[in-house]
């Protein structure tokens, strides 16, 4: 498990990466139950706050991420139509912004939809 340690010290990693190493380590496991059992309980509370900041994405439109750990940010562009909602192609697509380097590697094939998911979620919620 120390070994864990020194790669997400020595990459600085933080959110998603930490939750790719982890997970990236549990598959390499093969032969060793024990280790795999301990690398999955550690992906588990790992991921707990991780997947809450998705879960808030996904279902609301909203990202609490005080540590800036997930892969999905706001961008600079803001939207200050004064309580009017305009979608215009320029806030769409700079609104929000992926990185995918702090997206976990379990997520990447799905990591657009999820960034569209959101953003719909919030246009949805300003025609309410």
């Amino acid at each position: 498990m120390s070994s864990i340690a020194s790669v997400i010290e020595e990459k600085s990693a933080r959110g998603g990466q930490v939750l790719s190493i982890l997970h990236e380590k549990a598959i390499s496991m093969v032969g060793d139950q024990s280790g795999k059992r301990i690398c999955h309980a550690l992906s588990e509370t790992a991921s707990q706050p991780y997947f809450r900041i998705l879960e808030n994405w996904i279902y609301k439109g909203m990202i609490h991420d005080p540590f800036e750990e997930f892969f999905i940010s706001k961008g600079e562009i803001e939207n200050d139509f004064k309580g009017e909602f305009i979608a215009t192609d320029d806030y769409w697509e700079n609104s929000y912004t992926s990185d995918i380097q702090y997206c976990p590697t379990f997520l990447r094939k799905n990591s657009n939809e999820i960034l569209k998911t959101g953003k719909y979620v919030i246009v949805c919620n300003w025609q309410r």
